[in-house]
């Protein structure tokens, strides 16, 4: 369940990162924006650690790429 809930909320972070002009460095922030859309506040526990630091190679930094290459879809 969670996946489904995290590719959804990919997706609208993905839109809402569209929808403001593609900026650099809000990857956190349209993540939560998104989270806080789906229901249920800022997205699973697990994200939401990788938000506070994330390790190389993390889900977050792969949100990250997601959103900087424009791929934003699911996987």
């Amino acid at each position: 369940m969670t996946n489904n809930r995290d590719d959804e909320i990919r997706r609208r972070a993905h839109q809402i990162w569209e929808d403001e002009g593609r900026p650099e460095g809000k990857e956190s922030e349209h993540w939560e924006r998104a989270a806080r859309e789906a229901g249920g506040g800022g997205g699973s526990a697990s994200h939401a650690r990788g938000l506070s630091g994330a390790a190389e190679g993390s889900k977050t930094e792969r949100v990250a790429d997601d959103l900087q290459s424009g791929k934003g879809g699911r996987r």
